[in-house]
């Protein structure tokens, strides 16, 4: 017999995901996020309170109802509702251990496909593009300073948009070098060289706030004196893409993200011919197959300026070889990714 609906929503997040799983505070906000608009689309589709909801009330059809609406009203990207598939699929292989009655509805969630995505291709910045975005931010207007110490902070580290947001003053370490301490995912910290010109930037922008009195722990904050969010971070990115695209047109025609800056940033050492050892530890990425996708960036590159100048190409007389073919906490139980 199963537990209470409550009972078995707090232990997946609070047993299984925080305590077995160990997984970081982000991770957990997503889950959330996803069960919090499941459970709230389940309730307004039976016209039950959160509250009055049992485990046999998630059945496959609302599943799948729920994946139509994300898609059609709420306009995910079929990543997006992939991700809340992997999340949904989570939760009811926790739920078959639990109540043995609900494992046939776990099978067929389980046996639910995921949709077929396009390989988003990467788009890295040149250096005269890059040049070009942060030329476009104006220290001399409104939280210009702190917007260029953002970027200047992203491509320096190609730190992921939660470990920006996430950067405590303490974090920072800005004498005899200069270095910021990352929190990466799975809990995995990580220590990043500075530029010069960023810590420049970053003590412009902390004295300011000392002349403002402006009180914080943390080192990147919204107009509200908060902890910037993700949301806020993308404003941004949007913001000054436009800006940069009255200079050069052909920024407008990249898909440029917050992520794009730690794309940049990789590519650029990759073509540098840094060690793709030191580029996996600089992003901290736990695979070295992840890190090898710049590479093959860069020889797909190289292979488009070959073509360039290829001299045979545009020839009536084809060359012998030419022939030889070879033929992608929920509200009520968490507010900030801590298990109350």
């Amino acid at each position: 017999m199963c537990n209470s609906f409550g009972t078995i929503v707090l232990g997946f997040f609070k047993d299984y995901l925080l305590d077995i799983r160990g997984l970081a505070k982000n991770s957990i906000l997503g889950y959330s996020d996803c069960m919090r608009l499941l459970f709230n689309f389940a309730s307004d589709k039976l016209n039950k309170k959160v509250e009055e909801l049992e485990m046999e009330d998630l059945s496959d059809e609302i599943i799948i109802d729920f994946l139509n609406y994300l898609e059609k009203e709420r306009n995910n990207l079929p990543q997006s509702r992939n991700q809340r598939l992997a999340i949904i699929k989570t939760f009811f292989s926790f739920i078959s251990g639990k109540c043995p009655e609900l494992i046939h509805v776990a099978e067929r969630i389980s046996k639910i496909a995921f949709k077929k995505t396009e390989t988003q291709q990467i788009q890295p910045l040149t250096k005269d593009e890059l040049q070009t975005f942060f030329n476009g931010i104006d220290i001399n207007k409104h939280n210009g300073l702190r917007d260029l110490m953002i970027f200047r902070l992203m491509y320096n580290t190609g730190a992921r948009v939660s470990e920006i947001i996430n950067i405590k003053i303490l974090d920072l370490s800005l004498e005899n070098g200069g270095i910021v301490k990352l929190h990466g995912k799975g809990n995995k910290n990580r220590t990043i060289t500075l530029f010069p010109e960023t810590i420049d930037l970053i003590k412009q922008y902390l004295l300011w706030r000392e002349t403002e009195n402006i009180k914080s722990d943390f080192l990147i904050l919204n107009k509200y004196k908060l902890q910037m969010s993700r949301q806020g971070i993308n404003h941004l990115v949007d913001k000054y893409v436009k800006i940069a695209g009255e200079s050069n047109k052909e920024i407008l025609s990249k898909n440029i993200t917050p992520h794009t800056f730690r794309h940049t940033l990789a590519f650029h050492m990759i073509k540098s011919d840094v060690n793709i050892v030191t580029v996996q530890d600089f992003l901290g990425h736990e695979d070295i197959n992840t890190t090898s996708k710049y590479i093959k960036i860069d020889n797909q590159m190289k292979a488009n300026a070959i073509d360039k100048v290829n001299p045979f190409k545009n020839s009536d007389v084809e060359p012998s070889w030419k022939n030889n073919t070879i033929m992608n906490m929920l509200n009520n139980l968490s507010s900030k990714g801590v298990i109350m």
